[in-house]
């Protein structure tokens, strides 16, 4: 068995496969292979140094992102008809933008009647423990429960909000009973 790794880190026998199985790398064919001795894999690390490496952590891959910062979920809104159907989307602390344009914090593909950018927005606000959802702009008529959303409305569990052909229904995790302890989230 001859152990290759690619240039994204993969690691795989290259005896079976003439390129990498996962990202389809064929660094292989090249004139300079990576070639491993399986006994050499213990760390898992790349050999272009594409992660970090801690003495604490020998042996163990550090991804590049580890200093991400963490936006705890408060809530989920579920995609219950059209073209995302069975699709959830996180709800965050603060505001969220609904739209379809990549950059929304929930980004919602293949509805062409839904705006770009930020038609609407649902809002947690963790000093009330509350969610609000309200039309931002955009040609087309949002509802909430079947109705119109024409100002920022306070938002319940079950609550469906309806964009084009796209319907969400509203589930919420943080409640009275539970919310994030927001002064020692790290």
């Amino acid at each position: 068995m001859e152990m290759k790794q690619c240039a994204y880190g993969h690691f795989y026998d290259s005896s079976v496969y003439n390129e990498c199985p996962y990202c389809g790398d064929k660094s292989l064919n090249s004139a300079n292979p990576n070639v491993v001795d399986r006994e050499e894999i213990g760390a898992t690390l790349p050999l272009n140094g594409a992660t970090k490496s801690f003495p604490q952590d020998e042996g163990v891959t550090i991804p590049l992102d580890d200093n991400q910062e963490i936006r705890p979920v408060v809530g989920w809104l579920v995609c219950v008809e059209g073209p995302n159907r069975g699709r959830s989307y996180e709800i965050h602390n603060e505001n969220n933008f609904i739209g379809r344009s990549e950059t929304m914090d929930i980004n919602i593909q293949g509805d062409q009647g839904i705006s770009r950018d930020k038609p609407v927005i649902v809002t947690y606000d963790s000093h009330t423990r509350s969610f609000f959802c309200g039309f931002m702009n955009g040609r087309g008529v949002v509802r909430l429960n079947g109705t119109p959303l024409l100002s920022t409305t306070v938002l319940k569990q079950g609550d469906v909000i309806e964009i084009s052909k796209t319907r969400l229904m509203f589930i919420p995790l943080s409640s009275e009973s539970f919310d994030w302890d927001w002064e020692n989230l790290e």
